[in-house]
């Protein structure tokens, strides 16, 4: 431990030598457990500071022996309730709640606030509750949330690792990859801090970008810092935002199927069954493909009957987005071919370009905001969601639309739910 951080383990503390040190410890050890410790747990840690000096170790070094010893820990390495024996379906303990709410919005420990209104059991109603996560909500930490719900959600992380042909694309850049990135994660934080309504996920006109990124989409600012801009009525949202079209496009060109795939699985959460195992990709190097446009080859892969049903399904919504290309510009022509960007679904519903999708995804907003609260419950409590999880999702979309369907209501609709706030049946210790 160097001199400043033993003089942080140390501050506001009283006493010397080894009733120091257990006083130093104590404190450590509570907040590195996310608990008050067990009976006999600081004794274990005091023991390894004993066996140092008696090993004529110094005070310090001491020290940074207990220390060590804590952060080895299964308490420390592991997120565990402490009642692993408890009946599935009850109430976590205050600590345990508070642990979990404090990865779930911040991605790290709970704070001094969080551990007293554990302390104190203001954690355990719905109106403490409900208040520590209108003060997380407002600290700089919730940040972290666009950073790790977004980015799982909306596969951010995939396109860290995606793909993209330089002769297709040549303005595509590392740090362009970087600033499509952080513009989800910005336009998402942004929604939560401010409160705004989930459907403003599809619709807001107001986004971040710093300089290359203003330059990719045809913007003009001022300055290469990021800053708020506010875009042309009606193109604004998710669906036209570079990171979600190029993680959904083929290296040298977009690919509807993905597009299509990507609107269903994450934003609706009607996922697809797999392609048939015997049918092949589309015959890139056929005279007639190579031609074609992207519309025209995925109309002759759906002659199949095998790809029908699905490609019937996704491909509409993949056609309505075909404006954008690759790596997320604008264009009004797929090479020599003018952009047909209309689209119908089975059922009949017609309808063209990305503001017609928006609006038949609108009708569905019940859908969104379930599977929306479906997925912040699958990153908060580390579990995918089981058959008898359903009425639960139910109750947290009727939850939400109480208060209101806005991101902070959907957010709090989780944490007030009962996956989140009892045991799960075979629980098992999630890594931090």
């Amino acid at each position: 431990i160097t001199t400043p951080g033993r003089t942080r383990l140390l501050v506001g503390l009283t006493g010397t030598g080894r009733n120091l040190a257990e006083s130093a410890l104590q404190r450590f050890a509570e907040r590195a457990y996310r608990r008050p410790l067990q009976p006999g747990e600081i004794q274990r840690i005091m023991a390894l500071y004993d066996q140092a000096t008696r090993d004529g170790a110094g005070s310090e070094e001491a020290l940074q022996v207990a220390v060590t010893g804590v952060l080895v820990s299964p308490h420390f390495l592991f997120r565990a309730e402490l009642d692993e024996q408890g009946e599935p379906n009850t109430a976590i303990g205050a600590h345990e709640l508070a642990s979990r709410l404090s990865y779930f919005l911040w991605g790290s420990f709970p704070d001094d606030a969080l551990r007293r209104a554990a302390q104190d059991g203001s954690l355990l109603t719905d109106a403490g509750l409900t208040a520590q996560v209108d003060r997380m909500l407002k600290d700089p930490r919730a940040a972290r949330l666009g950073t790790g719900f977004a980015g799982q959600w909306l596969q951010l992380r995939k396109l860290s690792e995606h793909e993209v042909d330089p002769n297709a694309f040549p303005s595509f850049t590392p740090s362009l990859r970087t600033a499509m990135i952080e513009e989800i994660e910005r336009f998402f934080n942004r929604l939560v801090a401010t409160d705004r309504p989930v459907r403003e996920i599809l619709t807001s006109d107001e986004t971040m970008v710093n300089g290359e990124l203003a330059r990719h989409y045809g913007l003009r600012v001022t300055g290469e810092s990021w800053q708020a801009v506010t875009l042309p009525k009606g193109s604004g949202g998710l669906l036209t935002r570079a990171a979600f079209l190029t993680v959904t496009s083929n290296p040298n060109r977009t690919s509807p199927v993905k597009r299509g795939r990507f609107v269903l699985d994450n934003l609706l959460g009607t996922p697809l069954p797999p392609p048939p195992p015997d049918v092949g990709a589309i015959a890139e190097d056929a005279k007639a493909m190579t031609e074609a446009s992207v519309r025209e080859r995925m109309e002759i892969h759906r002659r199949n009957p095998a790809c029908a049903s699905c490609h019937s399904v996704m491909d509409p919504i993949g056609f309505s987005l075909e404006n954008y290309d690759g790596i997320g510009r604008w264009r009004e022509t797929d090479g020599p071919h003018p952009i047909d960007p209309s689209g119908e679904f089975p059922d009949g519903a017609k309808f063209a370009g990305v503001s017609g999708l928006k609006n038949v995804l609108l009708k569905r907003e019940d859908e969104l905001v379930r599977y929306l609260g479906e997925r912040m419950l699958t990153y908060a409590i580390g579990r995918g969601m089981r058959p008898s999880d359903h009425c639960h999702l139910d109750a947290i979309r009727d939850e939400a639309k109480r208060r209101g369907c806005t991101m902070k209501g959907l957010i709090t609709a989780v944490v007030l739910s009962d996956p989140f706030r009892k045991r799960s049946p075979s629980a098992l210790p999630s890594g931090n």
